[in-house]
């Protein structure tokens, strides 16, 4: 064997081993979207929210209790602080845009488009704790991710926050 090739080998190697070793955890909790538009709700379903935790990622996977083509993923970079939604990256715009006990202990960061569109969605509620709280749409409903089926006071609050 060349060098080459046994240093592809061994690097090969190392690399698949640490990738098995790196630790995961799994949470799975219950969300419920509630989309609003022109001051009234729209929508209101049932999500189950599993977060895929290691070291240097979160994956917030928002699986759709009643429509697959509704589910999405999102990942939370800790070392940039980056949110990724689809193909879109997010960066923290605003610390603690919004704290409501009843949903976190953890404040709300505003999360805008690094490169900005003019019909893209956000900004973005977000925590990496928790997760999505709210999307804002500039083209559509806006959607709130709580743990609980809040009052419609509670939706319009947190949507108040987006823009």
């Amino acid at each position: 064997m060349n060098k080459v090739t046994s240093i592809l080998l061994f690097s090969l190697i190392f690399v698949s081993c640490s990738d098995r070793n790196q630790k995961k955890q799994t949470v799975t909790e219950t969300r419920f979207l509630s989309g609003i538009s022109n001051d009234s709700l729209k929508i209101r379903t049932e999500y189950q929210l599993v977060k895929t935790i290691t070291a240097s990622v979160i994956e917030y996977e928002y699986l759709s209790k009643i429509d697959s083509t509704r589910n999405f993923k999102a990942y939370y970079n800790k070392s940039q602080s980056e949110l990724v939604l689809g193909f879109t990256s997010y960066k923290k715009e605003e610390i603690n845009r919004l704290i409501n006990r009843d949903i976190s202990n953890y404040g709300f960061d505003s999360y805008v488009h690094i490169k900005p569109e003019i019909d893209g969605m956000g900004p973005i509620l977000f925590n990496h704790k928790y997760g999505i709280l709210a999307i804002g749409n500039p083209l559509g409903p806006a959607a709130a991710f709580t743990d609980y089926k809040p009052e419609f006071n509670v939706i319009y609050q947190i949507f108040e926050k987006l823009y």
